[in-house]
């Protein structure tokens, strides 16, 4: 404002914080956020530019991470804001000459993933990109590839800051020299070159590229956590099978209709939980905050499915082949369009709830069994619900999850024609 700027946009995606420095705490902020100058919003940053189609000189994003935030980013993704979609949305919103400025501690990226993941996505979009740090060992570890093993823990906790200015057009001569002495004068370090080899790009599609797992973990270090896992979760299934066999032996049950039970309990397990986070996950792309996606989501979920359980018959009916068809065209004309998609996918939600009575239709003695194997199924599909968009991506996953769902149907129709061959569609 002492330079002389008329405009000055402040957008934060929690009330309570804007709440705040405008009062209680507005003496420390020199009460900033209740100038004229200053026009406050309070709305997640993506859908603040795409609704305010202003063009913007300077966007600046300043990066605040705790431990806390940087270990949720494992099992939530903490923000859209840095993908490379994101930064695209903000080219087309910056002037000529405009400048992208992310600031952020750097002792939370102490392998510097971030860091070059950032810088390299506004090179790929064509922005003139600067990096600065104010610590030469961080400067060490960005210009090369770096393990989890590489690192001095006793360095991290001086690693300083970071600064990458990404500038739309070509930034004049004069500027560039004033910007590289401003920053030199303040103790920071051009960053001349950086291995990106080591890194993966943050797109909307795998927003998860910037959580834990690439930050505090390389790729090989993951790999083999998981591989040493897989022999003992494979051994906990077949001890569970087996279990589960002689239990419902013990009922008079074949050994063929024991696995097509096992496998329907299975698979329901694992579409119900598909289904909820497919839900989720499309709020939290509409909503930007993960707790009241989650929330609400859940919710949304539990009524569909309540209503598909009590006012569906479980009865196979064409019209109910009809929906599911439309439903799968119509996501995939229209997945693209975030709302459409999400309301899309409610039919699925709705017919799931059939799916409960279904299963336990015929099993009055094998409650618990049919119950236990159905549990086993919701933990799995939670693990894949995480698993696969950390690792292969969102719309992996959303493909997974409807496929699963028609495979699910089928398997249940096939199910209770083995169960009962006289009477299929019951």
């Amino acid at each position: 404002m002492e330079s002389g700027i008329k405009d000055i946009y402040a957008v934060e995606i929690i009330p309570e914080v804007i709440d705040v420095l405008q009062n209680e705490l507005n003496y420390y902020v020199d009460d900033v956020f209740n100038q004229p100058e200053v026009k406050v919003f309070k709305m997640e940053g993506r859908r603040f530019l795409n609704e305010s189609m202003e063009k913007f000189d300077l966007i600046y994003i300043p990066q605040k991470e705790s431990a806390i935030s940087t270990l949720k980013s494992a099992i939530e993704v903490s923000s859209f804001l840095f993908t490379m979609d994101s930064f695209r949305e903000m080219k087309e919103y910056l002037n000529e000459g405009g400048i992208i400025v992310i600031e952020k501690n750097a002792e939370l990226d102490f392998r510097g993933i971030k860091f070059k993941q950032y810088f390299s996505q506004f090179k790929s979009l064509g922005f003139v990109t600067y990096g600065f740090v104010n610590n030469p060992y961080y400067l060490d570890i960005i210009k090369k590839r770096v393990g989890t093993d590489d690192i001095d823990i006793n360095k991290i906790g001086g690693l300083g800051r970071l600064i990458i200015i990404a500038y739309n057009g070509k930034m004049k001569k004069g500027i560039e020299d004033s910007l590289r002495y401003f920053l030199k004068e303040n103790g920071f370090i051009e960053v001349s070159e950086i291995d990106s080899s080591d890194i993966m790009l943050i797109t909307d599609d795998k927003p998860y590229n910037a959580s834990v797992f690439s930050t505090f973990l390389d790729l090989k270090s993951i790999y083999t956590i998981l591989l040493s896992f897989l022999p003992l979760i494979i051994l906990l299934i077949w001890g569970l099978i087996n279990f589960m066999k002689k239990r419902i032996y013990s009922y008079g049950i074949s050994s063929k209709n024991f696995y097509c039970l096992l496998l329907s309990a299975f698979f329901v397990g694992i579409n119900f939980i598909c289904i909820e986070n497919f839900i989720i996950f499309k709020l939290y792309k509409f909503l930007a905050i993960h707790l009241d996606a989650v929330f609400i989501g859940t919710i949304i979920f539990l009524i569909l499915t309540g209503l598909g359980s009590l006012l569906l018959p479980t009865k196979k009916t064409p019209i109910i082949y009809i929906i599911i068809a439309t439903s799968v065209i119509g996501y995939f004309v229209f997945n693209k369009q975030l709302f459409i998609s999400l309301v899309i996918i409610f039919p699925f939600a709705i017919l799931t709830g059939t799916f409960f009575p279904s299963l336990f239709w015929g099993q009055k003695e094998r409650l618990f069994v049919v119950f236990a194997i159905d549990a086993v199924g919701t933990l799995i599909g939670g693990l894949i619900s995480l698993f696969i968009p950390i690792f292969i991506g969102f719309k992996v996953f959303y493909t997974f999850t409807i496929f699963f769902f028609i495979g699910c149907f089928l398997l249940l129709a096939f199910y209770h024609q083995q169960l009962n061959p006289n009477n299929a569609n019951t």
